[in-house]
This record gives C-alpha cells, structure tokens and sequence, in this order.
C-alpha cells in the first residue's frame, strides 16, 4: 500500500548562505541548495538502514519537498576570500578575488517521503527521525552552502502521517510567512508568445511590480474640440499580487559528461551553467485559500537535453 508522509525541519536558520544562485540573480538561493540537501539525507537513510529498519526493508524515498521562508537577511558586506589561502577561509588577509554574497535567512523544510511498504516496522523510523541523534546529523549538514544553528528552544523536527495533519500544521505558521511556488510555465508561454523578444527582458518584465501608470487624458477646450494630454501619472489600485521572483531552478550541460581525475569520489565531470526560471511568493495565509498550486519541487532531469532542473508540482 503507498503512504505519503511528511518530516518538518520547522523553525531552522542558516547563516552565510550562498545568496549568488546565477548569474543574474543575487539574493534567493537556488532551488538546488534545499533539493541537494534532501538528496543528501536521502543518501543518509540507504547508507544507515541498521538505524532504523530491520533486514530486508528498503529505504523512504523522499519524493519532494517545500520551502517556507520566515526573515531573509542579504548582508551588506562578507568576507573576503582568496582561491590560493593554504587554510580555512582566512578573511583580511588580502584582496578578495571571489565574489560571494551571503545571506541569514529562518525557514521550515517540509519533506514528502513515500514508504511504501518499505519499512517492515514503520515505527521504528518515526521514532528515528524525531531523536536527538537525527538532529544533531541534521545540524552538521551544509544547507544551500550555509551553516545550520541549532536553535535549542526552537528549532524541533515533526512528522505527519497524512495530509490531513501537515495541512493542520501549517496553519500554527505565521501567515505573513512565504511559499515558493514554480511559475515557469508563464514565462515560457509569454517567451513562445513573444518569440523576438529577450528571455530576460521578459523575466525582468515578470519581476517589476509598478505602481504607476502613465494615462492620456482628454481635456475640453471652451470652442468644443479637445486635446490630448500625456504622459500623466497615475496610481495603480493597491491589489494584492504574489511576488514573482527570478529563481535559479537547475542547470543546463554545455558538454557531455567525461571522466576526470578532478571529479569528487570518481563521479563524472560536466561543465555547466545556471538556468533562471520564474518563482512567486505567496504568503503563507495566501497560499491556505488557494489550491493546485506548484509549491512541492522535485528533479525533472532530461539527459537527453543536458538539462538538470527542478520544478514544482502540486
């Protein structure tokens, strides 16, 4: 019998993340960092089966995930780093010849996990993945090229065992919260619409939220003819519109994959390069009153294509 269920990292901080998700866009991490740092404790759970499953079973597979932002903080300045220091990220030693923004920013983490009868003993692995042992394995790993800080009186790790329950979580989280919703789909329909026009001209088109509007007015003369008068500027009506966003949502190959002595544990090379995609924010109390919205993101890989990306799925 297929089960989804869900595990809630809720109420995390990461300090230095990495802010530069591409190279057009600076400040939302990429979508990669959450999805890598599911895929590692997916890993974590094939390669730790002794912890929390009996001979024979198979590990949850973590289907999907999404993001909930609380506060996001983009510094002002970082540290300065060279690619030739010898030790760890020595700062004001000598001129920076690497760019890297940071950011601190507070969120939930909630994981869509499908056992599928893969546990003889689902138990055990619920009461595995809310131990002090999880935790502390969570609070090692890097997230989005940040470090996590174990906020003891806050920070906890839940599990739901149906829908039912998560969407009865969710409403105890501020609502002045965000969710990241996959709004690709629009800007690849107004690129096919307006195919002479620049991708990016379009997405910067998508992200400008304007607030005046220029109008021309008729104005009557005393002898009965009008003029034109242009170039007036009103303001918009004050409506209420999920914030699009540029998101960095995976990568495109520039080669095919080859082997190289550099690679990490013998794994292929590939060259590549960022893909910029359209997110939306919508604010938590939003997000509750609509519905099929594309806020669970997870690998959509075309090999075939060299593309590497994530999308969101309702």
């Amino acid at each position: 019998m297929k089960t989804t269920e869900y595990i809630h990292l809720k109420n995390f901080r990461v300090f230095d993340a990495n802010a530069m998700a591409g190279f057009y866009s600076i400040g939302f991490p990429a979508m990669t960092g959450p999805a890598g740092f599911c895929h590692v404790i997916q890993r974590f759970f094939k390669d730790n089966m002794e912890l929390f499953a009996e001979p024979g079973d198979r590990a949850p597979k973590i289907m999907d995930f999404m993001l909930i932002i609380h506060d996001m903080q983009l510094l002002e300045t970082h540290p300065r780093y060279v690619n030739y220091q010898p030790d760890t990220l020595r700062k004001g030693v000598v001129a920076a010849t690497i760019e890297r923004p940071l950011i601190h920013f507070d969120f939930d983490l909630i994981m869509r996990i499908d056992l599928d009868d893969a546990l003889d003993n689902s138990t055990k692995f619920y009461n595995f993945i809310q131990s002090a042992i999880f935790k502390n394995i969570i609070f090692t790993l890097p997230f989005c090229s940040g470090r996590l800080e174990n906020q003891k009186k806050y920070s906890a790790i839940l599990f739901y065992e149906n829908e039912e329950k998560f969407y009865k979580a969710l409403r105890y989280i501020s609502p002045y919260s965000f969710v990241i919703e996959d709004a690709t789909e629009e800007m690849e329909d107004l690129m096919a619409e307006f195919p002479d026009n620049d991708p990016l001209d379009i997405l910067l088109d998508c992200i400008s939220r304007k607030k005046t509007i220029y109008e021309t007015k008729k104005i009557a003369k005393k002898d009965g003819t009008f003029i034109l008068e242009e170039n007036k500027e009103k303001p918009l009506p004050k409506e209420y519109k999920p914030l699009y966003i540029p998101l960095a949502v995976g990568y495109i190959g520039l080669n095919e994959p080859f082997n190289s002595p550099f690679s990490r544990f013998g794994h292929q090379h590939i060259m590549a390069e960022s893909l910029i995609g359209l997110g939306r924010a919508w604010s938590l109390g939003s997000y509750l009153k609509h519905e099929e919205l594309n806020t669970w993101w997870e690998y959509k890989t075309d090999k075939s294509n060299n593309l590497y990306l994530l999308k969101g799925i309702y």
